[in-house]
């Protein structure tokens, strides 16, 4: 299964009327993987991550910029990335030097 089929999967209403933009909300949390991660190719390892990331971002589109808001009695918080995704990333995370030491030997 791609990565759109599973994410297009955890979205109820997900038809194939959104797949640009679920295609680009992947390339962005692949973007953002990468460079957190210090790395040039997503790692089998992260693929759940990556996934649960796009659905963040998913979720949040037309709310950028909030940090929080309340209506109708609820209130929701965003943080800028949720601890379990963090954790997730961190522990897969390379040295800042390590990409570089790898482009610079091949």
């Amino acid at each position: 299964m791609t990565a759109l089929e599973r994410l297009k999967a955890a979205i109820p209403d997900a038809g194939n009327d959104k797949d640009a933009l679920l295609t680009g909300l992947l390339e962005q949390a692949k973007e953002f993987i990468l460079a957190f991660c210090y790395r040039d190719m997503m790692p089998t390892f992260l693929e759940n991550t990556w996934i649960r990331l796009a659905l963040v971002y998913y979720d949040r589109a037309g709310a950028e910029g909030e940090s929080a808001r309340g209506e109708g009695g609820i209130t929701r918080s965003f943080y800028d990335l949720p601890v379990e995704i963090r954790d997730a990333l961190i522990a897969h995370r390379l040295t800042p030097g390590a990409l570089r030491e790898r482009r610079t030997e091949s």
